[in-house]
């Protein structure tokens, strides 16, 4: 059976997606290390000098890239928020995590692994 040229595209998309999960599952487990740094060194979970780095950052790969800024402007902040809520609730008694999705806390915080 032949497939189709939108079947191609779709397929391609698939494997892009898969990627990008693959990179922000990443990105995930190094916020969880930063956390952890942050909490040993007192250090503030929120650093706007930082925010304003990552975003001018993924702005600049955009350009380069040729990917709209506006879609920089729209996804980063919201990943931003999504870790930072991420971080607190590491530090919560509680030790709840925000899903997968940003709606509500329903995982239990995985146990902390020791620094080295």
């Amino acid at each position: 059976m032949t497939r189709s040229p939108l079947d191609r595209v779709r397929r391609e998309i698939d494997a892009v997606d898969a990627a990008l999960a693959s990179l922000l599952a990443r990105r995930h487990r190094l916020v969880t290390r930063a956390a952890r740094l942050k909490a040993s060194s007192n250090l503030a979970i929120v650093d706007a000098e930082r925010q304003e780095a990552v975003l001018s950052n993924a702005r600049r790969s955009a350009e380069l890239h040729g990917l709209p800024i506006e879609l920089v402007n729209r996804i980063w902040p919201a990943m931003i928020d999504f870790w930072v809520s991420y971080q607190n609730s590491l530090s919560q008694p509680t030790g709840t995590l925000p899903s997968a999705s940003g709606a509500g806390f329903n995982r239990r915080a995985p146990s902390p692994e020791p620094l080295r």
